[in-house]
């Protein structure tokens, strides 16, 4: 560790005492906190005379007769202090940062887009509005490093552009709050901050931003009393480290307690840990069960992906209004419910509820993570459910899937719908399709479901819902109709691409896909919303059974268009 001397502003080395100690809990440093701007004065710098001539060297001479006002010989300044050449004494300032900060007797916050006014205090001393929204939009509460920066320190200091004295943490506790949406609690006390869930300590960070990717994760490695190595190029990999290196020290469930969004919608499926800090932005409420009511045995990483061991309940499926179909003593289940062991601070009948899907033998990943569920909703149906081992595949982080709804993807795929050919009632003839599949790539991009609507007597239509694993969704509407010998047909067909499939009724969703997209016959081409071609295919003469062949086509591979056989 390297410290400036406030009267001569050299460098010289410091050995601080081991961050563990308690007898010591100060040592005679100040440190500055700040945002980066062009011109800063680095390490090999600050030797040079030329360095005078950087506009970063008065933020450094500012600071350092500050200190020195204040009877500190010695500060810390991130700039200058870290000799970046050296990748080992980078790794050890980022791995030790924290500590230095919670080990310094003052930290200095120099908000440099911040100017104190004579009025911005009302008649009775209140800070008006003005003084709190533009304290609220200053950039140093937007970066990644600067909340352990903020939490860390027992004594924080406030200065604007010209160094004037704002106030001190305690006093502003309450513009700070609504600056970065912490607690207030965990502000005004020092020690509370390790008492946060994981959930709300990862909600802090997920608004703010960092220059370097990998800094997301790496900003908070002291904030979890955790260490990894640097890889700067890792990426998002860096993310699901340090998420990773949580579970290896926690049992706080509620690291699990993300959601993408509803406007995130990369697909159906994901790993146990999130892909980026921002899914957890709406996660600051969430926090561990009691140890006492913690009956979770150890999780392990494993090859196979995530060990857990618990009580989960057996469903077929989600429906399309968030409802389940359960199916506890049925062996072909493909989903289990994970309730968490975790539940809304103000709400603790509500546990975080993440649903998997079974994707190989005992092997699971994530499903809907763009939705939370409560145990309530299917509350009645967790009783004795058994308790078993099972693997929670990460599905890797692929850049190319961050797309939005209106990309689609580039392969073509199939399905075959078989329909007994005469019967006397269009309920059994829709409830008795049956759908298999043929597709020129494996795994394929889709999966499906069929859901049937009856209308009437004598029609009735088939909505299938594609959940395409990359980019948009498909909803394909078949048009049935009733001839007088007793014979079902499609009279037509209507496709449309969406992301609201999982948050509409059936009824709505025909409704609304039956009414704005016209009516196309069988064997034409119907060009969806993203320019897609789905085309139904008529059976052919010979056969018993009313056989469609149902293709889709994305735009790129329309001009490589092949048949797929039936069978």
């Amino acid at each position: 560790m390297w410290l400036l001397n406030t009267t001569e502003l050299h460098l010289h080395p410091y050995q601080p005492p081991d961050r563990d100690l308690s007898d010591t809990p100060f040592l005679p440093y100040a440190i500055l906190s700040h945002t980066w701007g062009d011109g800063e004065v680095l390490f090999e710098d600050l030797p040079k005379p030329s360095s005078k001539n950087l506009p970063g060297y008065r933020k450094i001479e500012q600071s350092c007769a500050l200190a020195r006002s204040q009877n500190w010989d010695a500060i810390w300044i991130d700039t200058c202090c870290i000799n970046k050449s050296s990748s080992a004494e980078l790794s050890e300032a980022i791995n030790s940062m924290y500590a230095w900060y919670r080990r310094s007797s003052v930290c200095y916050v120099y908000l440099s887009d911040f100017s104190l006014s004579v009025d911005d205090h009302g008649p009775s001393g209140i800070r008006n509005s003005a003084f709190r929204d533009g304290f609220k939009k200053c950039r140093w509460f937007s970066r990644g490093w600067t909340l352990q920066e903020l939490l860390a320190p027992f004594n924080v200091e406030f200065y604007d552009k010209e160094w004037h004295f704002i106030g001190d943490k305690a006093e502003l506790a309450s513009e700070i709050s609504a600056a970065t949406g912490i607690n207030q609690k965990y502000i005004t006390n020092w020690d509370a901050v390790n008492e946060a869930s994981v959930a709300a300590r990862l909600s802090w960070a997920s608004r703010r931003q960092t220059t370097r990717l990998e800094d997301q994760a790496y900003c908070l490695l002291g904030l979890f009393h955790v260490n990894m190595p640097l890889l700067y190029g890792e990426g998002h990999q860096a993310f699901l480290r340090l998420q990773q290196e949580i579970a290896s020290n926690t049992d706080d469930e509620s690291l699990f307690a993300w959601c993408r969004g509803a406007s995130e919608w990369r697909g159906s499926h994901s790993g146990i840990f999130a892909d980026r800090i921002d899914f957890f932005a709406s996660s600051a409420e969430y926090v561990p069960l009691p140890r006492f009511a913690n009956d979770r045995a150890p999780y392990a990483f494993t090859n196979k992906g995530l060990a857990i061991t618990g009580r989960f309940t057996k469903i077929r499926s989600p429906d399309l209004n968030g409802r389940f179909l359960f199916s506890e003593n049925d062996s072909r289940y493909r989903y289990l419910l994970l309730a968490l062991n975790c539940t809304k601070e103000n709400s603790p009948e509500h546990l975080f509820t993440i649903i998997l899907k079974c994707e190989a033998y005992n092997t699971f990943v994530r499903y809907l993570p763009n939705q939370d569920f409560v145990k309530e909703k299917f509350a009645s149906h967790c009783e004795n459910t058994e308790i078993q081992t099972i693997y929670i595949r990460q599905l890797p982080f692929d850049s190319k899937l961050d797309i939005s709804k209106e990309t689609y993807p580039s392969w073509l795929t199939s399905c075959v719908l078989i329909m007994p050919s005469q019967v006397s009632c269009l309920d059994y003839a829709l409830k008795h399709w049956r759908v298999s599949a043929t597709t020129r790539i494996t795994p394929s991009p889709y999966e499906w479901e069929i859901r049937f609507q009856t209308l009437l007597g004598t029609r009735g239509y088939a909505i299938l819902l594609f959940k395409c694993i990359r980019g948009s969704h498909l909803t394909v509407i078949l048009d049935f109709g009733f001839t007088a010998g007793g014979m079902y047909y499609v009279a037509g067909l209507r496709a449309h691409a969406d992301a609201s499939i999982f948050t509409q009724t059936i009824d709505a969703r025909i409704n609304e896909v039956a009414g704005q997209i016209p009516l196309n016959q069988v064997d034409q081409d119907v060009r969806d919303s993203d320019g897609t071609i789905v085309r139904l295919l008529s059976p052919p003469q010979s056969t018993h059974l009313n056989v469609y062949q149902l293709e889709i086509l994305s735009p790129v591979q329309q001009s490589h268009r092949m048949g797929v056989p039936l069978r």
